[in-house]
């Protein structure tokens, strides 16, 4: 018996099955995010493979701890939480100032054009 195709839903009822265990729910919530969660990383880390892996780190975290998570119309705030809280672990282990970045603070709009280092993509995005 196959599961129905969770394509169609609206987020709130795809983040309730997922809560629930459901993997099918969860892959659909990856496909919608992926590209925005990257993107936030890829701002961060100022490195796009880098990103990826810390993307794929993130989405595997957020789906070991997904059950934890009280509110289900607090799903992304919570993933850019986790994705953030990872970047700022590698940060840490590679020995980077990144001035204590609040998670929270962090937007996931995409940021202007122009290079920028992660410090000063922090900075303004905190402003």
């Amino acid at each position: 018996m196959s599961r129905p195709d969770p394509a169609g839903e609206s987020d709130e009822a795809i983040v309730l099955k997922a809560i629930g265990g459901d993997d099918t729910a969860f892959h659909e919530l990856v496909l919608r995010r992926q590209a925005w969660l990257r993107s936030l990383l890829r701002r961060l880390a100022n490195d796009a493979t880098l990103a990826d892996d810390l993307c794929q780190e993130a989405l595997l975290k957020a789906w070991r701890r997904i059950g934890a998570l009280e509110d289900h119309r607090a799903f992304n705030p919570w993933l850019r939480r986790i994705a953030v809280r990872i970047w700022i672990d590698w940060a840490r282990s590679k020995r980077l100032d990144h001035n204590d970045v609040d998670p929270d603070a962090i937007e996931g709009a995409p940021a202007a054009g122009g290079v920028q280092t992660a410090d000063c993509r922090l900075d303004l995005q905190t402003a």
